[in-house]
């Protein structure tokens, strides 16, 4: 019984030709701002309420209500204010957002962080990689995390604040593409070239020699 061949299929390998920088780490510890912008987002209605209910065993306990439900009488500014990695989502395409804001663990795989800053380099849109951002918020808005925010142009004060305090992502300061780099350059084709008629004259004279030896 032949055994059975393995062919693997080949797999392109894309990298893109240059060299992003997340600037995670510049903007980490900035907890001033990061508060403000907690304090914010509950004047603007988006911390969740937190009831009394009884469990099985009658025992109350604390259960956080649904986000839509506000903690006040406020109305959340839903239409200047993106929370959450879906709403922000939805929002790229209306261009209405100014920053977004997103946790910096949201972004850390290799594929997210390539799309994110692709777009983030071609829009209009400031956006940044903020360290513990999802867990500070989320403890401000009674939430599991906040993964990623999106503020208008309408919450000018807040937004001043974010681009004085955040380095945006954008490309590494090492690495960065001239303007000839970034034109593609087709690849030099090589036509491979036969023996000459001189060389394959020699070969057949040393075989026929060969022959006559035998």
């Amino acid at each position: 019984m032949s055994k059975k061949v393995k062919i693997s299929t080949p797999r392109p390998y894309i990298k893109p030709n240059f060299k992003l920088d997340l600037h995670a780490n510049d903007n980490r510890g900035k907890l001033e701002v990061l508060n403000l912008l907690g304090g914010f987002l509950i004047e603007s209605g988006f911390r969740r309420k937190i009831c009394k209910k009884n469990n099985k065993d009658g025992v109350k306990k604390d259960v956080k209500e649904d986000e839509d439900m506000p903690s006040s009488s406020v109305q959340k500014d839903t239409s200047n204010i993106k929370l959450g990695f879906r709403s922000v989502l939805r929002s790229l395409k209306s261009s209405q957002l100014a920053v977004i804001l997103f946790d910096e663990a949201l972004i850390k795989p290799s594929a997210v962080t390539n799309i994110m800053a692709l777009f983030a380099l071609s829009s209009p849109i400031k956006m940044y990689a903020v360290p513990e951002m999802g867990k500070l918020l989320g403890l401000r808005l009674n939430m599991p995390i906040v993964s990623a925010l999106g503020l208008s142009q309408e919450c000018r004060a807040i937004v001043e604040k974010i681009n004085e305090a955040f380095t945006p992502i954008g490309l590494s300061a090492k690495k960065r593409l001239s303007e000839s780099s970034s034109v593609f350059s087709p690849p030099t084709l090589v036509t491979p070239v036969g023996k000459s008629g001189k060389k394959r004259k020699k070969n057949k004279k040393n075989r026929d020699s060969g022959l006559l030896l035998s």
